[in-house]
Order: structure tokens, then sequence, then C-alpha cells
């Protein structure tokens, strides 16, 4: 878990000179977080607006079990075989992985009753596949000041 602090000074300038997806999430975010989160409507059409809007996916918040999360758009996971599956628009408890799901799980109630982003690196390894990466969870709301949407940026650092 790093600080936003921190975040801030890393992702500004962590592609080419460029800030990253992270970066450009978190500062729509707090661009548009004037009085406490975010409403998600704006927030999607902020980030569609940036080139680097295929590394930042939506987790809609359904219920309070993050088990029931859905993942509007969520690039390819990883099985154990090495294949990659689509999980846009499946549950977080349709992941193939365990590993996953109790994983994500933690950081998406984290997230949600924390009512604040959460800035991380992870390294992951699945049979000899292994991947590097920082992530961002950004949490967001409806018109009834009610989280219904995380927004999870990221950053790969290494893949093998």
């Amino acid at each position: 878990m790093g600080s936003l602090s921190e975040m801030a000074a890393v992702e500004a300038v962590a592609l080419d000179g460029k800030p990253s997806a992270i970066r450009i999430a978190f500062d729509a975010w707090s661009k548009l977080a004037t009085n406490g989160l975010p409403r998600a409507d704006l927030f999607d059409s902020e980030i569609l607006k940036s080139d680097l809007s295929r590394l930042i996916n939506r987790v809609d918040v359904v219920g309070e079990n993050p088990l029931n999360f859905a993942f509007r758009n969520h690039a390819a996971l990883s099985t154990a075989s090495g294949h990659y599956i689509d999980m846009s628009r499946r549950r977080v408890a349709e992941s193939p992985s365990q590993m996953n799901r109790r994983s994500v799980c933690e950081e998406y109630w984290l997230c949600m009753t924390n009512r604040r982003p959460f800035y991380h690196e992870i390294n992951q390894t699945i049979e000899n596949n292994s991947r590097r990466y920082r992530r961002i969870l950004l949490p967001v709301i409806d018109n009834n000041d009610e989280i219904n949407a995380i927004y999870v940026a990221i950053r790969p650092l290494q893949v093998q």
C-alpha cells in the first residue's frame, strides 16, 4: 500500500515522461470530488476523454457483498493454465481464481467502506508467469451519495 502523495509524484512521469493512467484517473477523480466523492456519471465522461482509458476499468458495486460486484470492463484475467479470459460483464464470484476473488473482495470492501482511494503495488506469479503492476482504486457515488462503482486504474511495471 502506498501513500497518495507518493503516488502523485511517482505517477506524474511514469510513461515516457507522461502521466500514467493512475495519475490521469486520480487527477480527474480529485477534480470532480469537490464535496466528497465524485459522481459516477461525471467521472465516466471525464475518463473516456483519456487516451489511456483502456487501462482504467470499472467495477459496479452491487449490494454489500463484493462477490456480487460486477466488472463493467476488465481486460483479461490469467488462469492457472496460462490462458486469459475476459471478465467484462461478469461478477467477481465468477473469477476462476480463488486467490483473485479473495484479494479483490478485500480491496474493494476496504475502498468502499473507507470511502477513499487505495494505491498499491502487486507482484503476482501464476504457474511461472509473473507480473508486477501498480493500481489505484477510486470509489464514486450515485445521486444518493451511495458508492455505486469503483474505478481501477493500472500501470504495468513488469511482465514475464
